[in-house]
C-alpha cells in the first residue's frame, strides 16, 4: 500500500508540473521580429574584407516557417593598398525552423533572393616615390547584380522578448561573385 501511495504522489506531482508547462506554452507568440545586427562581410575570393550591418524584419507564418526583409550595408578596405569598397543588398529569404520545441533556441536554415550594390575604388596605374604611392589613374567598379542566398541562423532567447542571435550566410550572384560572411545580431519580438 505505501508504494502505490507514493507511485500515485509522484504520478500526481509529474501532472501538475507537466500542467505547469503547458499553461507556459499558453503564451502569446509574437508574429513580428525586427533585428540588428554586424559583422564580417568577405567579398569575392575573401580579398575584400567589409564589415557588415543589417537590419531585418522577420514573420513568423507558421511554427515552421518565417520569411523576411533584410537591408546590408558593407564597408571596407582590402589587403591590397589603395583600395576601398562599399555596397548595400536588398534581400528577401524564407527560413524553415525544423526544431521548434523549446523557446529558447531557434535554428533557422533559410534561403532567398539577394540584389547587390556594389562599389569600389583602387588605384589603376602609380608609382611609388620616396616611399610612397602616387596614384595617377583609378578604377571605379560600380555594379547592380541579383543572385541567391543560402543561410544558417541560431537565435537564443535572453527575455521573452528578446533574443540574441548568430548569423552565417554565403550570397552567389550572376557575375559570379560570392560574398560570404557571419552576423551577430540582437532581436526584438512584437
Amino acid at each position: 500500500m505505501y508504494k502505490l501511495n507514493s507511485i500515485f504522489k509522484a504520478l500526481l506531482l509529474s501532472l501538475l508540473f507537466f500542467s505547469i508547462d503547458l499553461k507556459g506554452q499558453e503564451d502569446k507568440t509574437y508574429r513580428f521580429t525586427y533585428s540588428l545586427g554586424s559583422g564580417i562581410t568577405l567579398f569575392g575570393l575573401g580579398d575584400v574584407t567589409m564589415v557588415n550591418v543589417e537590419n531585418q524584419l522577420n514573420y513568423k507564418a507558421s511554427k515552421y516557417f518565417e520569411t523576411s526583409l533584410s537591408l546590408q550595408y558593407y564597408t571596407g578596405l582590402t589587403k591590397y593598398d589603395h583600395f576601398a569598397s562599399s555596397g548595400m543588398a536588398f534581400n528577401l529569404n524564407g527560413y524553415f525552423l525544423p526544431f521548434t520545441n523549446t523557446r529558447k533556441y531557434a535554428l533557422k536554415l533559410g534561403g532567398g533572393l539577394t540584389f547587390l550594390n556594389y562599389n569600389g575604388v583602387g588605384a589603376l596605374v602609380g608609382e611609388w616615390i620616396n616611399g610612397q604611392f602616387i596614384v595617377d589613374k583609378y578604377n571605379i567598379t560600380n555594379f547592380n547584380k541579383l543572385g541567391f542566398n543560402l543561410i544558417l541562423e541560431n537565435s537564443y532567447a535572453i527575455t521573452k522578448r528578446h533574443s540574441i542571435g548568430l548569423k552565417m550566410f554565403i550570397q552567389s550572384y550572376s557575375n559570379y561573385d560570392i560574398n560570404s560572411g557571419g552576423i551577430v545580431k540582437l532581436e526584438y519580438q512584437f
